[in-house]
């Protein structure tokens, strides 16, 4: 998008890059359709339908935390200004299995930037839960950076290639990884200046996102999708199966590559198991 002058407008952004598993192998083997329509259905419902069902998903997700977005986050004298700070522009940008939600991080009036990052990383999350819970599983990247928007929906930048980075270098298994410029944007803002109500409500948004955060055991930052966070205060109206009907997954999955003999998948499914293992008592109080 340009400006007045006709100049491109860059920006810094939050964006999370979405990636369903399992499309490349869905595909294999395709070519032209089907004679039939009832021969190409199973095709359709295993491809076209589960990248539908993501796009869907995550727009319900990141509507719903900032409709219902919990006052108690920050002090009660704030909720009803909190309330009022809530609406943030949220656009998605669509590839052939992908998904990029992005938001600008810059000061609007009456809009708190940091409120994008906060409903980016709760929908990232909850959708990388129910992913696993439908037998769908993706895994993503979260970073802050500068970006472009070159028409409504097209993200260019800095922030689109260091989140595609880390959902495909650095993710590996179901989860979504969080970038270093991003932690310190939580951290920078938990002392964000100022003695204002909207500078109280960024400190507390910022330390709420930290909460939803956690390292793995590999020393990679991650949206920590099982923690008591996202239990208590996200996910409490959530079917309580969706945790078991999720570790069951886990759970046939490491079974089916270890009978596959996959290395890889094999020492994947493993420490996602052992994630839903240090977080059961979580989900079973």
């Amino acid at each position: 998008m340009t400006d007045a002058s006709g100049n491109l407008f860059v920006s810094n952004y939050v964006a999370t890059f979405i990636d369903v598993l399992g499309q490349r192998a869905a595909l294999r083997g395709c070519g032209l359709l089907p004679s039939s329509r009832e021969e190409f259905l199973p095709v359709a419902r295993s491809t076209v339908g589960v990248i539908q069902h993501l796009h869907k998903s995550f727009g319900e997700f990141y509507e719903g935390f900032q409709a219902a977005a919990d006052p108690s986050l920050v002090p009660e004298e704030l909720g009803e200004r909190f309330q009022a700070s809530q609406k943030t522009t949220v656009r998605f940008q669509r590839f052939s299995d992908g998904l990029v939600a992005f938001a600008p991080v810059m000061e609007k009036e009456g809009q708190l930037p940091i409120n994008g990052a906060y409903s980016l990383l709760a929908a990232s999350g909850a959708l990388c839960l129910l992913g696993l819970a439908i037998r769908q599983p993706l895994r993503g990247g979260i970073e802050v950076a500068w970006g472009v928007e070159l028409n409504d929906s097209e993200l260019y930048g800095c922030v689109v290639a260091k989140s595609y980075e880390l959902e495909s270098a650095v993710a590996e298994y179901p989860r979504i990884v969080i970038g270093d410029e991003l932690i310190r944007y939580f951290d920078a803002h938990q002392e964000f200046p100022g003695h204002t109500p909207e500078a109280e409500i960024v400190r507390s948004l910022a330390t709420w996102c930290k909460e939803l955060t956690t390292i793995d055991d590999d020393g990679v930052p991650m949206v920590h999708y099982l923690g008591p966070r996202f239990r208590e205060n996200l996910m409490d109206e959530v079917d309580p199966l969706l945790y078991a009907e999720a570790a069951e997954f886990v759970a046939e999955q490491l079974e089916h590559w270890t009978a596959e003999g996959d290395a890889k998948l094999i020492s994947r499914y493993q420490r996602l198991q052992s994630y839903f293992a240090r977080n059961r008592e979580t989900w079973q109080a």
